[in-house]
Order: C-alpha cells, then structure tokens, then sequence
C-alpha cells in the first residue's frame, strides 16, 4: 500500500519571488502534499514599495505550480516590511490539530509569522523554521544602541531560546545563520543545511541571447565591449552603501580606466546619488537605472563584468550575489554581507574587503579592471561552480530529510 503523501503548510508573508520556485520544486516531490498561505498580496497586486521608490507588481510568475491560499491581513496600517504591518488570526481556523503533518515558517520578521508559529504549537503541528538572521549587527555607538544593548539583546537571548527550543527542526541558508542558532542553542541535530538560493537557471543566459543581451544592453549604456562594467544591483538605500561603491568608482575613473559603473535598481537614496554623480563629473560614466522587474535583470547582468556588494551588517544574506554568479560574474562583496563566507572564494571568483574601507574596495575593483577578458571569464566560470550547490533542489531535500526526522520521531513517540 502507498503511504499517503506528508500534508505540508508553508507560512510566509507575501508572494516573494525568492520563493516561488522553492514552492514548486515542494509541490513536484512525490509523496508532499504542500499548502502555502500567504499574509498579503503585496508582489502580485499592483503597490508602492518604499524600498524600490516605486509602484510595481513582479513581472515574474509567483503563483504557478502549487497550491496557496491569501489570508485576510487585519492589520491596521498593512505593510510586509513592518512587523505590525501582517496579522494573520485566521491562520488558527486553518492550521488545527491534524490538518498537517508538518509546518514551515519562513522567518519571523511579521506577526503574521509568529500567529503562524502559535497556531502550529496550539494544533500539536511540528515546526520547522528557515530564517536568514545571524549575529552580526551594525556599528552604533548611540546612547540609545547601548541601552537597547543593555537591555533588550539578554531578553531576546531569553526569549529566543524559548521559542527556539520548541521548534522540531531549523533550516540554515548559510555557515552564519547556523552559528546564529547554535548562539540560541539549538542543537546540530536539529539544523539541516539548506543553502539560500535563487532560480540559477533564469539567470544563466544561453550564449546566443547573453551576447545580444550584452550588446544591446551596451549600446544603450553608451559603452563599448572594452570597458568594464561594475554592477551594485540593489535598492538604493542606507545598509546597501551607494556612496562607498561611488566614491571608490570615482579613483577608478580618475585613474583614466576604461570602466563604467551602473546602479541597477531605484530607492530613497537615488537623488542623492545622481546628485554626487553630478558634482564629482561622472554623469557620462555612471548610469542609474531606476526600477527594473525580474524579466530584465539576466539581461543586465549579461552585460556586466562583475558585481559589486559593499553593503554593512544589515544584509544578512545578498541572493543578488548567487543572481550574479548564476549569470557567470566574478563578485566583489563586503565581508559584513551574510553571504560572503559561503560564495566568495577570494582570488577565484572574487573579492571580499573589509566595509566602509573604500580603498580597499577601489583596490578590489581595481584588480578586477586590470585582467585580461579570458581571466574574468575564468573567475565566472568558478562561480557558476559554486553557485551549482546552491539551488532549490538542495533546499527541497533539506527539508525532507528535517520531515524524515522529524516525523519519525514523533511516530516512534
């Protein structure tokens, strides 16, 4: 006799194109029955994002391939970058006792999340948890960063072990996530590594279309296929730091290298940043591109020779570093990026420098400008290898391999 498939729900707080390809790998595994409930439309409908500075909807497929259900989000001023801004009470009506096997909570940045959680502990549901949170947090000297130090980083040590401790299984995107949990005490028994990931093989052109991608994306740049093209893909804010990236470009270009910097992406900063552009005479040199939906990016990236990171502590991971490497660039990453330890393999696919420190930043770049074109290649070329581990069929076996667990425990129980 077949045993009947393992009833799967996934909380997350809105359609993320992220994760819509992990949602269909799950629901293609035999003997899976996966549901996915949502905390808001945000990514599908039509809405300003302040991050972005700009109204979108993801051009992406999100809802293809799997089975989901919208909750009614009650929160009073709705926003998925705010931890009020996703309520979910109804998750209750749908998570009770023997309606799944198995839930997975992907973080707990919202309400909604933590509503998930409860929901699943209250129906006697295991729990499985992959967030991107590690230690690492961004230097403040303020009086108000030494209080918060001094009394809210020993409650949340508290609190999160609590939490943590109920949990049946943890999947870690990467070497610092998992120390964050271990500092939590979580045991290694209970992690299972599950390397964060984007869709590879939507980023790696087929050579045909990279070379007419390249060159089309080129001649609008104004650039020829001798300069070398450094690429920031991110929004244009504070954590991301435009102004470092700029001011290390800046050497590079009074140097007199044949390069060209672009700003791929929109955000509160982007004024300021055209404006630096302006008054340090590099408007020919740098292009900001503004908003760019998913279907374009492979292009942009074909038409780049390397990606530049800089970003500080806030970044807990950068999937526009595995994006990148997918798409066959070398990576220049800041050593405060989460990711940095897990993709960068210094003087083989790339960089990493120190944050803040723009001379060693315009060193790094520098480096990259002064090889030949095969050697560039070459470092591309490592970093498809690398990024080859890191792909939503990994994180789907991860998980199965915390359900095989997890729920063998509890039958034998």
């Amino acid at each position: 006799m077949t045993a009947a498939p393992r009833r799967i729900a996934v909380f997350t707080s809105h359609p993320i194109q992220y994760q819509a390809p992990l949602f269909r790998e799950l629901a293609s595994r035999p003997g899976l029955d996966v549901t996915v409930f949502f905390g808001s439309r945000h990514g599908v409908e039509q809405a300003f994002d302040p991050g972005f500075g700009a109204s979108f909807r993801w051009d992406v497929p999100l809802l293809e391939g799997y089975r989901h259900v919208f909750l009614e989000n009650r929160a009073p001023r709705p926003d998925v970058s705010s931890f009020r801004g996703v309520r979910v009470p109804e998750i209750r009506r749908h998570w009770r006792p023997g309606a799944f096997d198995a839930a997975l909570v992907l973080g707990w940045q919202t309400l909604g999340h933590l509503q998930a959680m409860r929901a699943a502990w209250s129906a006697g549901i295991p729990l499985v948890i992959r967030g991107e949170s590690n230690l690492a947090m961004r230097p403040d000297s303020s009086a108000k960063a030494r209080l918060r130090a001094a009394l809210w980083v020993p409650l949340r040590t508290r609190i999160y072990r609590k939490v943590f401790s109920r949990a049946a299984a943890f999947l870690t995107i990467g070497s610092r996530n998992a120390e964050y949990y271990r500092h939590f005490g979580v045991p290694e028994r209970r992690m299972y590594r599950a390397p964060y990931c984007v869709e590879n093989e939507r980023f790696a052109l087929p050579a045909p279309r990279r070379s007419e991608a390249r060159a089309r994306v080129r001649g609008a740049l104004g650039v020829g296929e001798g300069t070398v093209v450094f690429t920031s893909a991110a929004k244009l804010v504070a954590k991301k730091r435009p102004f470092d990236l700029l001011e290390a470009f800046a050497a590079l270009a009074a140097a007199e290298r044949d390069v060209h910097l672009v700003y791929l992406g929109d955000g509160p900063e982007r004024g300021a940043v055209e404006e630096r552009v302006r008054r340090a005479e590099l408007t020919g040199r740098v292009t900001v591109s503004g908003f760019v939906n998913q279907a374009e990016i492979p292009d942009w990236y074909a038409a780049s020779d390397a990606l530049v990171l800089p970003s500080d502590t806030m970044e807990t991971w950068g999937l526009v570093v595995n994006e990148a490497m997918a798409a066959g660039l070398p990576v220049i990453v800041s050593d405060a990026a989460g990711c940095a330890p897990d993709l960068v393999r210094e003087g083989e696919n790339g960089f990493t420098f120190s944050c803040g420190d723009v001379s060693a930043l315009a060193d790094r770049m520098a480096r990259l400008a002064e090889l030949l074109p095969e050697e560039r290649e070459s470092m591309g070329s490592r970093s498809r290898q690398i990024v080859s581990g890191f792909t939503v069929a990994h994180v789907a076996d991860a998980l199965l391999r915390a359900l095989d667990d997890v729920l063998h425990s509890t039958e034998v129980s």
